[in-house]
């Protein structure tokens, strides 16, 4: 439902999402009850001054991919099947408060997970497992964990899409039918 809040984030046993309740060291969140958002306008209607003419046709193959990539921007919506029900409730309900997180094997994963967001996910889970393997007494998350940790305690959740290997294009858009770049110069 739409129009009840997500519940606080769930870190204790993350992988199964069995408990409800967080782990000790990490305080439950309070939730206020959120009015509705109302629906997106498209952007014609608020600035009919950027709306284009349903008889102009493009000269350009760039000009014309733009122009679609223009109409799926005006005509996007958060209900189009990128997202679960959940993720739409946590988005449309964000967490308001910073949970406050006093288990050192939870804050070290996070940190962990922080310093490698722009590596590949396999130095997280190298750098988890020489860590346990110093200290197997340490629990620390999986990166599976830890990135669902981060998205119900942010509130944000990535919607992945392929792209060209050299970074041409993604394949979304008018591009999302396609499995491989069109440039023939790639």
């Amino acid at each position: 439902d739409r129009d009840t809040p997500p519940p606080p984030p769930n870190v204790d046993n993350i992988d199964t999402g069995r408990n409800n309740t967080p782990p000790a060291g990490v305080a439950e969140e309070e939730h206020d009850e959120e009015e509705d958002l109302p629906p997106p306008v498209p952007t014609a209607d608020r600035c009919p001054e950027f709306a284009i003419n349903d008889t102009f046709v493009p000269r350009t193959e760039e000009l014309r991919i733009t122009l679609e990539f223009k109409k799926s921007i005006e005509n996007a919506f958060l209900d189009n099947g990128d997202l679960d029900a959940e993720q739409l409730r946590t988005l449309r309900f964000p967490p308001q408060h910073v949970p406050a997180i006093d288990n050192h094997h939870i804050l070290l994963s996070l940190k962990l997970f922080v310093s490698t967001t722009i590596a590949a996910n396999q130095v997280y889970t190298n750098v988890r497992a020489d860590i346990m393997e110093m200290h197997p007494e340490d629990a620390l998350l999986t990166h599976a964990a830890v990135k669902k940790l981060v998205a119900q305690m942010s509130g944000v959740t990535p919607i992945v899409k392929d792209m060209c290997p050299n970074s041409c294009i993604a394949y979304t858009g008018p591009y999302s039918d396609l499995t491989a770049c069109p440039y023939p110069d790639c």
